[in-house]
């Protein structure tokens, strides 16, 4: 197999009923224009949180980094473990040597919540004082992360200088050259496997920047589809009894309904790397296989206790390449009309016609393989799985012998 590069692409049709999965601002779906026609449309970021989610105990179970923390409240969090430990030595657990554990006991007495604000603010990102210190933007970490930057704090020593006329604290800098960089180390070690997936980046300061190995796009439905209204009351109970008549509550909220198209592609080559850089211990090949699960069947949370849309996919399409991902989504830019076999067979039509074609003109180099699973039927030759499972443990298999080639490329 030829490593110098190895992308896996999944692709996924799926039918949702009256739903408004993933709303926007205005509380309508969200929806796009797509070859001269309206669409309904869920967002990658959507899909992404949803899919992690679904990844939260495999992760956590076969990483020792754990989860990432998507959160404003780093500074808490931080602030947080420097109390536990100035509350009692038992409390700081990376070392069994006593008078270690002493030694950050009594140093985490001279820290609160603004040093951690003047020590993350060193590192590019801003803090909100005047709201509990809280970051300006959304940060992904995790506890691990969060315990090493709180423990460089302390090994650099408090920055206090003081106080104003008004009784703000004043604190000295970080010194850029011997200080900073020791900050810089603590956000940049133990990055979790879904930081690595799906990226992190802080304007502020750069270096912090961890560049995304899954890249996944807005779903989209293969049809035309509009919005509609649901008129609805709500009734009182206590007035009913009483044989009063009116509703408590009238209101109106937008849905509709769709067959969608969802894309993702993983880097595994970048992934690897990845892994590796940051000493993760998860198997690659059974990440990519719990991916492709999660990306199938991990379903937005948006409005299901009005619409109850769980419905499961009825096409997932799995490929491999060596020279770069390909979205098929193309095969939709003319709408699918309506046959004899609803919108979900002729999308399969559509998507397996649109690959073909793509074979023949030979845009790439040929696939290093294909799997499938298909409700409706499927005229794709080679590559057809008798059900899910079986997809999932070909995708194992194939990024297996990928990592066994990648470690024989190192040693």
């Amino acid at each position: 197999m030829n490593n110098k590069g190895l992308f896996m692409a999944v692709h996924v049709i799926q039918s949702y009923p009256s739903n408004n999965l993933n709303r926007g601002e205005d509380g309508s779906p969200k929806s796009c224009i797509f070859g001269g026609v309206r669409r309904s449309r869920v967002s990658s970021q959507c899909i992404k949180r949803n899919a992690r989610l679904a990844m939260y105990d495999v992760i956590s179970e076969n990483d020792e980094n754990g989860m990432g923390i998507r959160t404003k409240t780093m500074p808490a969090i931080i602030a947080g473990l420097l109390g536990s430990w100035a509350e009692s030595a038992e409390n700081v657990t990376w070392t069994d040597d006593e008078m270690e554990k002493q030694k950050y006991h009594e140093a985490a007495k001279e820290f609160d919540i603004r040093d951690v604000s003047h020590a993350l603010t060193a590192v590019g990102m801003q803090i909100d004082a005047k709201k509990n210190h809280t970051l300006k933007s959304v940060y992904c970490t995790n506890m691990k992360q969060c315990e090493a930057f709180a423990k460089a704090m302390l090994e650099i020593g408090s920055k206090r200088a003081g106080e104003d006329k008004d009784g703000n604290l004043k604190l000295n800098p970080y010194d850029t050259k011997t200080e900073l960089p020791a900050l810089d180390d603590a956000l940049d070690s133990s990055i979790s496997l879904d930081i690595m997936m799906f990226g992190r980046m802080q304007a502020g300061r750069p270096i912090h920047n961890v560049e995304a190995c899954i890249q996944v796009g807005h779903e989209f439905s293969t049809h035309r589809a509009e919005e509609e209204f649901d008129y609805f009351t709500a009734v009182d109970d206590a007035k009913s009894m009483l044989k009063e008549q009116g509703s408590a509550h009238l209101d109106t909220q937008e849905f509709t309904s769709a067959t969608m198209y969802r894309y993702s592609s993983m880097d595994l080559r970048a992934m690897y790397q990845a892994m590796r850089k940051n000493g993760s211990d998860m198997n690659l090949a059974m990440l990519a296989k719990e991916w492709v699960r999660a990306f199938a069947l991990a379903a937005p949370t948006g409005k299901q206790n009005s619409f109850a849309a769980t419905t499961l996919p009825v096409y997932v399409f799995v490929e491999f390449r060596n020279d770069a991902p390909v979205s098929f989504a193309n095969a939709f830019e003319k709408a699918v009309e309506d046959g004899t076999d609803g919108y979900e067979g002729a999308s399969v039509k559509a998507f397996e016609e649109r690959v073909r074609r793509s074979d023949a003109i030979g845009w790439l180099h040929a696939p290093v393989a294909r799997f499938l699973v298909s409700e409706p039927a499927s005229s794709l030759q080679d590559c057809i799985q008798p059900n899910f499972n079986a997809l999932l443990d070909h995708v194992e298999e194939t990024v297996k012998d990928a990592v066994s080639g990648m470690e024989k490329e190192r040693s």
